[in-house]
């Protein structure tokens, strides 16, 4: 995988009982610059518990009590005794989104790999009155002995009395883990404009075996050790062969006060040994890259199914400062299946703290993209050719399609996708990609409308482009 020079930027550009904190923030803006990682992230070995952060969170006053009996055997219903499965460490904050959020570490204390593990939240107002109950799951799906995970729930309920909490592990299964070692480096954590916490980077694989990533999260610290937020990955790659590379982001949200006092992170990691997955030949031009009218970054090109079979296809990229740290990652899926031969245009507009810290933009200096080979994989569902009529266009900070998508293949289709991209008519290359989709049954003579917008760059010449428009239904 090499790295392509961007050309474009010179834009000067338990149970446990917690109580809710809320409020402002006080004093100025929260700082949108990178915050440089802990020299060795901390991550999962197989046997281990993830590493702690440089300067670790202080064990709680009342630390979670050991098994004073061996881990117990499955039992009949092939679980571990709940007690076992020790809560940690809890947060319940309302966001900068004014909405509830309960967070905290779950660590598996028993012998065994477990998985499934559900927790029972329920919030109670000051004269202990049960205001809401709900379910919420780990950021990792498994455990192995020894290993943490961070839990996150979103309460969208309004619930004005909430005064306090209690967090209960409910379920288990047992498992069999087939646990990687998988390194991490060129890490950054990012604060953006809005306060919201960004954690990029780059995963390695250095084992002699293909590895496949289940799950991906990081946990948020104050100075004083306190757990403040925690969040699953938003983009990673979900494969890798022995010796190469993917990159991460986990975007989250931040709370509404306490942002200034964001010292640490710890990353947690789900990886298992895989067989290797199958090789496909899928060629990915250099991509163009641009701000938009709305200062989001594209970056724009095209992907060709060089092999014999349909592929479903994700691409994953990556942005990196000099220094080769990861600056943001998005991944793309192509909204239908390739056939043999056949080119898609991607649009990575998915990005986290480069379209939130304009300040980042400055240190970008190249990027990457690759094909994801957890979720890319032959497919057997067939797409015929549809057509369009009524095509319309308009050009203003944007360009907006209108028109209709027609089912003249002779057949029902189950839905339909079109994309509609715009090609320099000097150069060649794609400038701009927008997509629309039908979810819903299609009869054969039917049409239904369709919108598609394409956000192109600030000083976008439209007499410089010409559209191209691809259709297509999804057989039964």
């Amino acid at each position: 995988m090499s790295k392509r020079k961007l050309k474009l930027f010179s834009f000067v550009l338990i149970a446990a009982i917690g109580v809710f904190a809320c409020g402002l923030l006080s004093g100025g803006e929260p700082t949108a610059v990178p915050v440089p990682p802990s020299p060795t992230p901390a991550l999962a070995e197989p046997t281990q518990p993830p590493a702690e952060p440089t300067q670790p969170p202080p064990e709680p006053t009342q630390p979670p009590p050991e098994p004073t009996q061996p881990p117990p055997e499955p039992t009949q219903d092939n679980t571990v005794q709940q007690n076992a499965i020790t809560i940690d460490m809890v947060n319940g904050f309302i966001d900068n989104m004014d909405i509830l959020t309960i967070v905290g570490l779950v660590t598996n204390r028993t012998d065994q790999d477990i998985d499934d593990v559900a927790l029972e939240v329920e919030i109670f107002d000051a004269d202990g009155n049960s205001l809401f109950i709900d379910t919420a799951y780990l950021n990792l799906f498994a455990l192995a002995p020894g290993e943490t995970s961070p839990f996150s729930l979103r309460i969208f309920e309004d619930l004005p009395s909430a005064d306090n909490f209690e967090v209960t592990v409910v379920n288990n299964r047992v498992t069999e883990l087939a646990r990687a070692a998988v390194d991490v480096d060129n890490v950054i954590m990012t604060i953006d404009d809005y306060g919201d916490i960004h954690i990029t980077g780059e995963l390695f694989n250095n084992n002699d075996q293909p590895v496949v990533i289940n799950g991906l999260a990081a946990a948020i610290f104050d100075a004083a050790g306190e757990i403040v937020t925690a969040e699953s990955y938003t983009t990673a790659i979900g494969y890798l062969d022995p010796g190469e590379s993917g990159p991460f982001r986990i975007s989250i949200t931040g709370p509404q006060s306490g942002t200034d006092s964001i010292a640490d992170y710890a990353l947690y990691l789900d990886a298992e040994y895989s067989e290797p997955v199958d090789v496909f030949n899928i060629s990915i031009s250099e991509a163009v890259n641009y701000l938009d009218a709305f200062e989001s970054l594209h970056l724009v090109g095209e992907a060709t199914n060089n092999g014999d079979v349909s592929l479903s296809v994700r691409l994953v990229a990556a942005v990196y400062d000099a220094e080769g740290n990861v600056l943001d990652a998005s991944f793309y899926d192509a909204p239908f299946s390739l056939a043999p031969g056949e080119t898609i245009p991607y649009d990575f507009d998915f990005w986290g703290p480069l379209n939130y810290s304009p300040a980042l933009l400055d240190m970008a200096d190249s990027y990457t993209i690759q094909v994801d080979g957890y979720w890319t994989w032959e497919t057997g569902i067939q797409y015929v050719d549809l057509t369009t009529t009524n095509d319309t266009n308009e050009f203003d900070l944007w360009v907006e399609f209108t028109g209709e998508i027609v089912n003249n293949s002779g057949s029902t289709v189950e839905g339909a996708a079109i994309v509609i991209y715009l090609r320099d008519t000097s150069t060649g290359q794609v400038v701009g990609v927008g997509s629309d989709f039908v979810f819903e049954e299609m009869a054969d003579g039917d049409s239904r409308e369709y919108s598609v917008f394409i956000n192109v760059p600030e000083d976008f010449d439209i007499n410089s482009a010409e559209y191209f428009i691809i259709a297509k239904g999804e057989l039964p």
